[in-house]
């Protein structure tokens, strides 16, 4: 697909996986020099962040995980000697660590969706039209509707996925992941209601292009983490000493942070890129009336369309009584059209019918 094309709806309803891919690809490459900044801003403010707010935490389960490994030692060995109070200690390390973990990914993700939302109306815009403004899409990303995704899934989906076993937060980022796009639509009016209707038939084709992200970011990540291995080998002693209250040292722990996020942080525009391609075909889908499975249910008509401007008015309607039969199927509303093809009523004149698909544009 050219840049310079502008896409129709009817070109994006029949990609499949691959092209979703490779035109995530290819916006990830072409566009990658301006949509990295505001990921690196932001990631970098939520890696000072949870260093800055959550050592204490950290220190305090690194304490208590310490203190009961005579009791995990004993429990691997002859559990019959682990009391009833010894494994409910156990219990609360285990979940003390996961909530510790939950609210470090609740920082991470509202974060990484601010930085999402701040680039996918330019992303969309170039996808379709092969031209956008960065700087005034970026300036049109932060307005109220922002709060509401940020609410969603920043915090509702680490809740839903660390802390009510991971189940609601799959449902949850399944259902509004294209919030971070359709919140700032001009066309979509309701983005919670409607979010959950473009994403339907798509839950397959959602995950794989989440794994896909994850498996090449790790593939990606895990040379570069064996050289940091190499070349800064940090032992649990010398990491503790840097938790340590009294010898604490935020700067090598930043530092540490950012060492192991790097490429997660390089790499995060990749998501929203494959994102984006999938979300205008599920969208041109549910504007053209695709029902789920993405099977458009249409009839062949023989008759020529009727020319809107032919389209004859309500007083001339109800003037000649043998047009009152098919009145119901063409007559013009106050504020809309009925199709001359399968008599859906429109209330907003759109270029296709959201039921047949047929064009509604008409020379």
């Amino acid at each position: 697909m050219k840049d310079s094309q502008e896409l129709d709806k009817q070109d994006l309803v029949n990609l499949k996986f691959g092209d979703f891919f490779s035109e995530g690809l290819r916006l990830f490459s072409k566009n990658y020099g301006k949509i990295i900044l505001p990921f690196i801003l932001f990631l970098l403010i939520s890696n000072l962040l949870i260093v800055l707010v959550l050592t204490d935490l950290t220190w305090m389960s690194n304490e208590f995980t310490a203190s009961l490994a005579p009791i995990i030692a004993r429990f691997n060995t002859a559990p019959e000697t682990v009391t009833e109070e010894e494994m409910f200690l156990v219990l609360q390390s285990m979940l003390f660590e996961i909530g510790l973990v939950g609210l470090q990914s609740a920082i991470g993700a509202v974060f990484t969706v601010l930085s999402m939302c701040s680039v996918s109306k330019f992303l969309y815009k170039k996808y379709l039209r092969g031209n956008a403004n960065f700087g005034k899409e970026l300036k049109k990303a932060f307005n109220n509707k922002l709060i509401l995704v940020i609410f969603i899934l920043g915090l509702c989906v680490p809740a839903g996925f660390y802390f009510l076993l991971i189940i609601p937060g799959i449902v949850l980022f399944y259902y509004f992941i294209f919030l971070v796009s359709a919140y700032n639509m001009k066309d979509i009016k309701n983005p919670v209601k409607e979010t959950r209707l473009i994403v339907k038939g798509n839950f397959w084709t959602l995950i794989s292009v989440f794994l896909a992200c994850v498996i090449i970011t790790a593939i990606i990540n895990f040379p570069v983490q064996y050289i940091l291995e190499l070349v800064w080998n940090v032992n649990a002693s010398t990491y503790s000493s840097w938790l340590n209250p009294d010898t604490r040292n935020y700067a090598l722990l930043i530092l540490y942070q950012l060492s192991y996020d790097i490429v997660g942080i390089m790499l995060s525009p990749l998501f929203i890129c494959i994102l984006t391609p999938l979300f205008a075909t599920a969208k041109a889908r549910y504007d053209l009336g695709y029902q789920k499975g993405y099977s458009l249910q249409r009839r062949e008509y023989r008759e020529q369309p009727i020319p809107y401007s032919s389209y004859p008015r309500e007083r001339e309607v109800y003037a000649r009584p043998s047009e009152r039969t098919i009145a119901p199927n063409i007559s013009e509303k106050k504020e809309g059209m009925y199709c001359p093809f399968c008599g859906t009523y429109i209330k907003t004149p759109k270029k296709f019918c959201v039921k047949c698909g047929e064009s509604l544009q008409f020379d």
